[in-house]
């Protein structure tokens, strides 16, 4: 026990990958030999088996010797250890089997010989499988098959806008993935700590977690791949490529952050250092792109576009290969109906932009407005349209522009208002809105536009 206990034990136990070869080599060797050898016989052939049986039997004990050495470091997955340790034992007690019936101390028939020598191999096979899964992780052998593996396909995603881009899953955990899951992955976990999922990271290791939300320098991880790289407590260990200036830049930034696993980079704060290492060597656009500019829909069929037209309406695409449609009632001398403007559902999906400024539109019509999701921009002003119509909005979680110049809203309609997440400008000239009431919904919405003539100054 004092042995196992001691640091020169793992001392000798680190040897093991490189005496674990030893075997592998001559009873695979032994083996082949043998099964060509069945064919003709050869006495020279017969005693370079044996030779390679002897060898591989002393150097199989010897490498389970220093496999048990070594699984006293800890950190390995305790099933996997468990049938690897006992596993690699038996191969030695196969070999050690097939020497003396090679040398002749044994006598059993033949075919029972055979069968011995093709469980050792098996073994053998499995034995090292686990051993490259405790120390490179399950995925290791399949990780880069070419071909049929879909569950290592990972899609890449596009980093052109920031609301797609979060910052633990598409920056952070690449890094981690590729400097640190070695050691800490389901099938290994040094001091405790496994980093495969976020919430065994989140959990820590040993020492208990390692992530102190809001400080980096106080996390454990920060500190460990901050250490002089001569320090046994720096991370990565045992001469691995160790984290880059800018990823651990990048690492301390997201703790200090909070460390949060969900967040996009478009909801946290990046200083200007982060924000040029983002965009020019991680190639991410921190510039948000509009819901139109990132969306994709169909067409709209030719026979609603063609009903529309008949009633009215009249639509012209926002850009040459966009399908999105600009639509307004042209009708000279008359408004729409509530039917006609139940009719505009029939292409909801490519309506983004609608004018129906001094329309006659109702507190009812806004009702079948509000269905247009992908709504971006809304004309609807001079128009007899109250607060109760503007709750009707409240689901056009896209739209960006509203105005609402000439109606008859009051301070009341700004809840509602409040709920539209992308809303960027608000026109509220001559409307019952007052001051103080712009003002409190402008410290909610601290990045919305909001114009109401000369009466409240138009900040951004």
């Amino acid at each position: 026990m004092l042995l196992l206990e001691s640091s020169f034990s793992l001392f000798i136990g680190r040897f093991h990958p490189v005496i674990v070869h030893l075997p592998i080599g001559f009873l695979l060797l032994g083996a082949l030999m043998e099964f060509f050898n069945s064919k003709v016989r050869s006495k020279n052939m017969d005693a370079a088996i044996l030779f390679s049986f002897r060898l591989g039997a002393l150097s199989a004990f010897l490498a389970a010797f220093m496999g048990w050495l070594l699984a006293g470091e800890g950190g390995y997955n305790e099933s996997h250890l468990f049938w690897h340790k006992w596993l690699g034992i038996t191969v030695g007690l196969v070999a050690l089997a097939a020497m003396f019936i090679k040398g002749g101390v044994l006598a059993i028939p033949d075919f029972i010989y055979k069968i011995l020598l093709f469980g050792m191999v098996s073994m053998l096979m499995i034995t090292g499988h686990l051993g490259g899964n405790m120390t490179h992780g399950a995925s290791y052998l399949t990780e880069y098959l070419p071909f049929g593996n879909s569950e290592q396909i990972v899609e890449k995603k596009a980093f052109n806008n920031p609301d797609s881009v979060f910052v633990y899953q598409d920056i952070i955990q690449p890094m981690l993935e590729k400097r640190c899951f070695e050691c800490h992955n389901e099938d290994k976990s040094n001091g405790g700590l496994q980093m495969h999922t976020t919430e065994l990271l989140a959990k820590g290791g040993d020492g208990g977690p390692v992530l102190v939300s809001g400080k980096a320098i106080d996390s454990e991880l920060f500190r460990r791949i901050t250490k002089d790289p001569t320090s046994k407590k720096f991370m990565p260990t045992g001469g691995k490529i160790h984290l880059g200036y800018e990823e651990v830049k990048l690492i301390g930034w997201w703790i200090d952050e909070g460390g949060d696993f969900d967040k996009a980079i478009s909801d946290v704060d990046i200083p200007k250092d982060i924000k040029q290492i983002l965009e020019e060597n991680w190639k991410v656009s921190l510039v948000k792109k509009s819901f139109v500019e990132t969306a994709n829909v169909t067409p709209v069929a030719t026979e609603i576009m063609t009903g529309l037209t008949d009633i009215g309406f009249t639509g012209s695409p926002l850009a040459s290969g966009n399908n999105f449609l600009d639509i307004r009632y042209n009708k000279l001398g008359e408004t729409p109906s509530n039917a006609d403007l139940q009719k505009l559902l029939g292409a909801k999906e490519q309506i983004t932009w609608l004018n129906l400024a001094n329309k006659n539109i109702t507190d009812e019509m806004l009702m079948t407005i509000g269905q247009l999701s992908n709504l971006t921009r809304l004309q609807i002003q001079q128009n007899p349209i109250s607060d109760k119509g503007i709750t009707s909005l409240e689901g056009l979680t896209n739209l960006e522009t509203l105005n609402l110049y000439g109606t008859d809203i009051t301070d009341a309609a700004l809840a509602s208002i409040e709920k539209l997440p992308n809303l960027k400008k608000l026109f509220l000239w001559q409307t019952k809105v007052t001051t103080e009431g712009a003002e409190g919904l402008k410290n909610k919405l601290p990045k919305l536009v909001i114009v109401m003539g000369t009466s409240v100054a138009e900040k951004s």
